[in-house]
């Protein structure tokens, strides 16, 4: 059972590099094989799996105000995004409408999410081409953003907030009040620190040309947020699939024709800025809600769903079907990492092994997400 045919490349100067799954850092696991003549790469064969938990089989037993929690933990970085699409499913099959109060904190969290997560990233690529000063500053400034989520729900990565029906926590104006100030004080050095790092003539020569994906591969591998993005695809579930507030917000187009490092960090680049103002948008509306918790009704029988969300790593669908009986007979996760993987695979093609590191955080996908 734990024999399995790696793809080969036959010649004599070729060699493999097998590296995982387990790495040196705390990350998760995962295998790559890389075929190489030289220090280029051939072709990179990606082989997930290892934290595979039978999570979509996992709703189908669970009685039903545990089932926002496991939502929550499919991938822990896209909390916000999971528990939304589950809700939201419910909440169709239940017919059960949210206030707009909830719709604008629901939205809230998820750029809130998306935010800390970009800034991460941004932080990481800084690192990896050894420019710490922004790495410094981006690591500090994340968390700046997991404490504002903190101050909305008590807890940095929003578990606990999204439920079938609405939110669990309203947003009184003392707390409002308190993110607009935060915001006010963290946008200039969010800017700042992205002038800092994307100014630097030896950062943009490591990130331009490095891991390419062309636009015609990313429309064929069916490429989601900004990894498509980046690739010159314009699809944002935001803009295509409007949910809660989105139907209401602007949300401008944003995508590169280059597809490589420079270009999935630029999306980013504008994906922060962009949802810094969404955030300050919203708060400035004074909207109250009803707080809901496990308000899950019988499910009717013989139903299908699909819901879609535009998470921070990309398109987020969740699908349920139920038997004849109203009990969840299929439940379908779709992370946007089913699709990007094959993407990062891509760009390694005749590029140096050594640039594998800045091309992985450049992706920066999610192995429990694929895996499930």
């Amino acid at each position: 059972p734990g024999n399995y045919d790696y793809y080969q490349v036959d010649g004599d100067e070729i060699h493999e590099v097998a590296v995982g799954p387990v790495h040196a850092g705390v990350i998760e696991p995962g295998h790559f094989r890389f075929n190489c003549i030289g220090e280029r790469v051939l072709h990179l064969e990606i082989q997930l799996g290892y934290q595979h938990r039978s999570v979509e089989n996992l709703f189908h037993d669970v009685v039903a105000k545990r089932l926002p929690i496991l939502a929550e933990n499919i991938a822990g970085d896209t909390t916000i995004g999971h528990c939304l699409c589950m809700a939201q499913a419910i909440e169709s099959l239940t017919q059960v409408q949210p206030d707009t109060g909830a719709q604008i904190i629901r939205t809230i969290a998820l750029e809130l999410e998306r935010l800390a997560n970009h800034i991460g990233d941004l932080g990481a690529l800084s690192g990896d081409v050894a420019f710490l000063p922004p790495a410094n500053y981006f690591g500090r400034i994340r968390g700046d953003f997991l404490n504002l989520m903190l101050l909305i729900c008590g807890n940095r990565f929003g578990k606990g907030l999204v439920r079938p029906g609405g939110v669990r926590f309203d947003l009184p104006d003392d707390v409002r009040k308190t993110l607009d100030e935060r915001l006010k004080e963290l946008k200039p050095q969010v800017i700042h620190v992205l002038d800092l790092l994307f100014s630097a003539s030896t950062v943009r020569a490591r990130f331009e040309d490095c891991g390419a994906v062309s636009n015609y591969d990313a429309e064929q591998l069916g490429l989601v947020g900004p990894a498509g993005r980046a690739s010159g695809m314009a699809y944002d579930a935001r803009r295509c699939f409007p949910t809660e507030h989105y139907s209401l917000l602007e949300i401008p187009e944003n995508k590169k024709p280059s597809g490589d490092v420079y270009a999935r960090a630029r999306v980013r680049y504008n994906e922060v800025l962009q949802s810094i103002h969404i955030i300050e948008s919203l708060i400035a509306l004074p909207v109250k809600t009803g707080c809901v918790d496990h308000t899950i009704k019988s499910l009717p029988p013989s139903a299908f769903v699909v819901t879609v969300n535009e998470a921070w790593r990309g398109e987020v669908s969740h699908a349920i079907i139920t038997d004849k009986n109203g009990k969840i007979m299929r439940y379908k996760v779709k992370d946007p990492s089913f699709h990007n993987w094959n993407g990062l695979a891509m760009s390694l093609r005749d590029t140096g092994i050594s640039d594998f590191p800045l091309n992985n955080k450049s992706f920066n996908l999610s192995y429990c997400g694929f895996d499930l």
